[in-house]
């Protein structure tokens, strides 16, 4: 499909899931490349995420790059146990610079691990570089349901 026809069906939507790099795991683009790629579909917005760390802090290192891009960069953090699981201080430094969304543990809940405990290949995937295994994080507090099991 030629460039003009993609922009006409994506002109002015916002991706809101977009796994660009730097990220432990391999990327084949950046954040910047992302939004120019974006810039050049006709996009209005985009939202950039990682399981492992806070994503303002890239945009915010990109700053200059971005500058003059069109469509508008966003960040947040993953509440996985990389960034200290259900922290506050994690979540307040976030927004405080920027960030826009706050997602509960992806590769940390209960649900991912027990399928990475099922699944080799989905247990490696998810340890990029020979990283520690995540931890779980539970969203229940300690009077709530905690007889998961997998």
């Amino acid at each position: 499909m030629p460039d003009n026809e993609v922009a006409a069906v994506l002109g002015g939507m916002v991706d809101l899931h977009v796994h660009s790099g730097p990220n432990p795991f391999p990327r084949e683009f950046d954040h910047v490349e992302g939004a120019l790629d974006a810039e050049r579909l006709g996009m209005a917005a985009m939202l950039v995420k990682s399981h492992h760390h806070n994503t303002v802090m890239d945009l915010l290192a990109m700053r200059d790059s971005l500058l003059g891009v069109k469509v508008q960069v966003f960040g947040g953090i993953a509440l996985n146990s990389q960034n200290g699981g259900l922290n506050p201080f994690a979540v307040d430094r976030c927004l405080k610079m920027g960030g826009k969304v706050i997602w509960f543990p992806t590769i940390s809940s209960h649900a991912h691990l027990c399928h990475a405990a099922h699944d080799e290949e989905v247990a490696r995937h998810f340890q990029p570089r020979g990283m520690m295994q995540s931890e779980e994080v539970s969203v229940f507090g300690a009077d709530g349901e905690e007889s998961l099991t997998c």
